[in-house]
Formats: C-alpha cells, sequence, structure tokens
C-alpha cells in the first residue's frame, strides 16, 4: 500500500505547557492510519509509519515474552514497564565507571542478541525509508568506537516498553538531528496511539508498524493502552543512538580507566 503524504505545520501549542502530562486522543483532532509520512512545509519527512515488511513473530515469541521487565513511576505519576539494551555510557555520579552493555545483556544474553538481530533489520529498512537520513546517522556514529555500537546499525541503545502510556516529552541524550526506530508488536489492545500535539493529529500503532522521527525534535506521547483480554499486550521495541558514547574510550581501555578510578577513590 503507498503511504499517504501530509504536509505539516508547528501550531502555536507551547510545548512546556505539555510536558509530562498525559497525552490523551482528545489532544489531537485529526487520527490517521499508517502507512503515513509527514512531511514539513518543504516537503522534507518528519515522521514515517510504515508496515515492516518482514514478519517479526519470532521476535514476540523470542524476546518480548522472555525478558524480565523493571517496573518505575515517573515524574508526572505514570507507571512504566521496561527493559534498556545495548550500550551505556559511564556515568561516575551514578557510579557507572566504565561504559558497559545493559544489564540486560548479562541477565538474558540469548534474547538479546536477537535484539540485535532485529536492529539490523530495521536499520536496513530505515536505509531504504530515509536514505539521506541514515547516512548522516551512520556519519554522526562514526564518532563511537565499535564496541559500543549495535553492530550492522547507526544505533547504540535502546528500549522496550511494556503496555506503557507515555506522557509527553522529548527524547534526550541522543545525537542531535538523527532519528530514532521503534517497532511496535500488539494484540487486542485499544489505545496506544502516537500523539504529536503542535501537529494537531495523532497516529494509530497497528502491530508490526515501524515508526521513524527524530524524538528529540519533536514532542509526543501515547495515549492510555487498554487492553481487551488478559493476554493483550503492547510493546514498542526503540532503537537510538546516545551521543555520551563518543566521549567512550574502546572497551579494554575504558574498563582500565575505571580500574585507575577506583584506586584513586581507595587511596
Amino acid at each position: 500500500m503507498t503511504p499517504q503524504r501530509l504536509k505539516v505545520q508547528r501550531s502555536n501549542l507551547d510545548p512546556k505547557k505539555l510536558l509530562q502530562k498525559p497525552a490523551r486522543e482528545a489532544d489531537a483532532e485529526y487520527s490517521l492510519q499508517p502507512p503515513v509520512i509527514l512531511e514539513n512545509e518543504n516537503g522534507e519527512p518528519l515522521v514515517f509509519a510504515l508496515p515492516f515488511p518482514e514478519k517479526t513473530d519470532w521476535y514476540l515469541e523470542e524476546v518480548l515474552t522472555k525478558i524480565k521487565y523493571e517496573s518505575s513511576t515517573r515524574s508526572n505519576g505514570l507507571k512504566t514497564t521496561s527493559r534498556i539494551f545495548g550500550y551505556r555510557p559511564r556515568n561516575e555520579f551514578r557510579k557507572f565507571w566504565a561504559a558497559d552493555v545493559t544489564s540486560l545483556a548479562k541477565d538474558f544474553p540469548k534474547e538479546h542478541s536477537r535484539i540485535f538481530q532485529l536492529a539490523e533489520k530495521i536499520s536496513k529498512f530505515y536505509a531504504l525509508t530515509a536514505p539521506e537520513d541514515y547516512k548522516n546517522q551512520l556519519h554522526q556514529l562514526e564518532q563511537v568506537h565499535d564496541d559500543w555500537r549495535i553492530p550492522g546499525t547507526p544505533f547504540t541503545s535502546g528500549i522496550i516498553n511494556q503496555n506503557n502510556p507515555l506522557g509527553y516529552h522529548f527524547d534526550s541524550g541522543n545525537f542531535q538531528g538523527v532519528k530514532s526506530a521503534m517497532i511496535v508488536h500488539s494484540k487486542q489492545t485499544l489505545g496506544g496511539n502516537l500523539v504529536f500535539p503542535e501537529f494537531n493529529l495523532q497516529l494509530s500503532t497497528p502491530n508490526n508498524t515501524v515508526f521513524i522521527f527524530d524524538g528529540q525534535a519533536i514532542l509526543h506521547g501515547v495515549t492510555p493502552i487498554l487492553k481487551q483480554t488478559p493476554n493483550a499486550y503492547r510493546y514498542s521495541t526503540v532503537f537510538y543512538s546516545l551521543e555520551q558514547l563518543k566521549r567512550s574510550l574502546p572497551k579494554a581501555e575504558e574498563f582500565k580507566r575505571a580500574r585507575s578510578r577506583e584506586w584513586e577513590k581507595l587511596a
């Protein structure tokens, strides 16, 4: 199916007034069903919402339903359930003395490897869908050592959300001017729409649909997810590129540096 192409304009809405507030379907006058591409006034694509051309039932069965998720409460009071994957930069404030893989890679190594396989497939789709954006992102990622890049992709890291409504937010920590890619797996749910309040529209998020956009530049949120049966679900797997990892040394040097810092703390 040929995607609908729609030009959008930002409204005069002050995004600061919506930050962290729950996303609601009533916040957007227009609702769209993928496949669709949102463009700015100059015809430059901003958001891609397209069906993924491959079946990914294997990913649902071998990854999404196997790993253990972690719950937390955000500043707006929304409880979220998720798990990060890929690589994280050092953060000495939190006593992460070295860049490293996330805990998911250690707790669920087989599943983590399968996430990387999906990342490579999503990346190929990204390259075909938005070749200039993809090329730009690859160029940006040249600043990151191979030890901290998901092989065959322009991504370093990501997150899996399990049945998460998300308040309005801008993504943070990514390279500037690059896009993230998200694939949704859902069954027997209502809601979970991706809302762009500045464009006064929302997109439904059907199963096996990929969304590609710059979440640092576009305010977005996810509406409440209503499970229609006990076995209903909505997972979103998001792939992104963390800018802080460009400061990370090769893995061996990073760990050597961390040991030196630990000795300094004990001295």
